[in-house]
């Protein structure tokens, strides 16, 4: 059985994601919010970061002595192990690894929730899932769990964005098929 097998430990808890180059003190502050009320955070630990301007954040917690591919399993290991994810995207921002965390999280079913609606990232967002660090953390207290997700919202606009590949796609594949039979045309006229 591997480490993200295992069952995560009991209690309410938050993993807190995003691009800690930008935004690490959004991320500091949505830490202590969560530990206010009670919400155990699985990641990131409170640390300092040693080099913000490195596209791979480490922190002084980080063992020296591990690859940033390694810090990055513990990181999801500790990601899909929490009850719901938190998502620190000011104006939006996702970065390319937050997106993947994201995907991850999205494909463990793990509740996500967002400080602002992502821009840039190909899975539907309900706007549910969209608030601040103190709201989610006073939910989680509240009601002693993590907050359903209402997608009710985004089911008639993936009919629409459905709808609107399939148009794409009819159009695209009429404009095929002119071409191809132009092409036959013109073959058959060199014959």
């Amino acid at each position: 059985m591997s480490a993200i097998d295992s069952a995560p430990p009991e209690g309410l808890s938050v993993a807190i994601i995003g691009s800690f180059r930008q935004h690490y003190d959004a991320v500091l502050e949505c830490i202590g919010t969560f530990v206010e009320h009670g919400v155990r955070v699985t990641s990131p630990k409170r640390s300092r970061v040693i080099d913000p301007s490195q596209d791979f954040v480490r922190f002084e917690l980080d063992d020296p002595s591990s690859s940033d591919v390694e810090i990055q399993y513990q990181a999801l290991v500790a990601i899909l192990r929490a009850s719901c994810v938190f998502v620190v995207c000011p104006d939006g921002y996702v970065g390319r690894t937050t997106c993947y965390e994201i995907g991850r999280a999205h494909q463990a079913t793990i509740p996500i929730f967002y400080s602002a609606m992502p821009r840039d990232l190909p899975i539907p967002v309900p706007s549910s899932s969209v608030m601040s660090a103190e709201d989610l953390g006073l939910a989680m207290a509240d009601s002693s769990s993590v907050p359903v997700i209402d997608t009710s919202d985004i089911s008639q606009r993936i009919k629409q964005h459905l709808l609107e590949l399939l148009i794409i796609g009819l159009q695209r594949s009429n404009a095929t098929r002119e071409s191809h039979a132009i092409s036959h045309e013109r073959a058959r006229s060199l014959h």
